[in-house]
C-alpha cells in the first residue's frame, strides 16, 4: 500500500479511511514528459500549496465551521464562525490567490489539465480529476440571495480581490463593488469571502498529494486515490 508520507504536508491517513475500512492509494506513470512550462506549473503548485495549507493549519479552526446568512433586513447578513478578522485572513488569500488567478502558473484549474494531458486515457485518474477540479471551485462557485438574484460567490472574491486586496480595480469593478455593497454589509462579505477560501482547503491538498512525487529529473509517478473515492 503507498503511505502518503511527506516533508511538508501532514498527509497522516490522508483519504485513507480507517483501519476496518482502509482506502488504499496507488501509484501511476504519466505517458509522456511535461513541457517545462509544465513543470513549472507542478513546481509552483507544490510550492504554493505547502504555503496555503500550512495558513490554514496555523487558523486552528478544526472541523466544524458554519455559516449564517440572513436575508430578513435591507441588506444581506453573513456570519463565519471561523473569521478570524481581516488582516488575518488576507494573509490567506494572499496564498490562495496563485490558485485562481489567470496568470499564475499554480492555478488549480491549469495543473488538473496538463495532468490529464499527460495521462492515459483509461486511468482512473482520469474520471477523478475533474471531480476534483469541480469540487475546487464549488465552495466558490456556490450562490448567495441576494435581493432576489442568485449570485456566485467568486463574483464577490474576484471583485475584492481586484478592488481591495490586490489591485486598485477598474473602474466597472468598482461600480459592481458598490452593487454589492448595496445589498450586503460590508463584513458580511469578509465572512463570505473567507469561508469559500477556507473550503478549499481539501482539494488542494488532494492534488498536491496526487503531485507530490513528480520529479522532473527522476520519476513520472502521480498518486492515486482508492477507487471506492474515485467512484462515490
Amino acid at each position: 500500500m503507498l503511505r502518503l508520507a511527506d516533508g511538508h504536508v501532514n498527509l497522516l491517513g490522508f483519504l485513507e479511511g480507517s483501519r476496518e475500512v482502509p482506502l488504499r492509494w496507488s501509484s501511476t506513470t504519466l505517458s509522456a514528459e511535461p513541457s517545462p512550462e509544465e513543470w513549472r506549473s507542478i513546481q509552483y503548485f507544490r510550492i504554493r500549496a505547502r504555503e496555503y495549507l500550512a495558513n490554514v493549519d496555523d487558523l486552528g479552526l478544526g472541523r466544524r465551521r458554519t455559516l449564517s446568512v440572513n436575508s430578513g433586513g435591507e441588506r444581506v447578513a453573513v456570519s463565519a464562525s471561523s473569521y478570524p478578522g481581516r488582516h488575518r485572513a488576507k494573509s490567506l488569500y494572499l496564498d490562495f490567490r496563485h490558485f485562481v488567478a489567470d496568470r499564475e502558473p499554480s492555478k488549480f484549474e491549469k495543473v488538473v489539465n496538463l495532468l490529464r494531458r499527460h495521462l492515459r486515457a483509461n486511468e482512473p485518474l482520469q474520471k477523478f480529476l475533474p471531480k476534483l477540479k469541480h469540487e475546487f471551485a464549488n465552495p466558490q462557485n456556490g450562490n448567495i440571495e441576494v435581493a432576489g438574484d442568485k449570485r456566485p460567490i467568486s463574483e464577490l472574491i474576484n471583485i475584492w480581490f481586484n478592488t481591495e486586496f490586490f489591485h486598485a480595480g477598474r473602474a466597472d469593478q468598482m461600480l459592481e463593488r458598490e452593487r454589492w455593497l448595496k445589498v450586503m454589509e460590508d463584513e458580511s462579505v469578509h465572512h463570505l469571502m473567507f469561508w469559500a477560501v477556507v473550503g478549499a482547503a481539501h482539494e488542494v491538498k488532494t492534488l498536491y498529494a496526487c503531485i507530490k512525487d513528480l520529479d522532473q529529473s527522476g520519476t513520472r509517478a502521480v498518486n492515486c486515490p482508492d477507487l471506492r473515492i474515485i467512484e462515490r
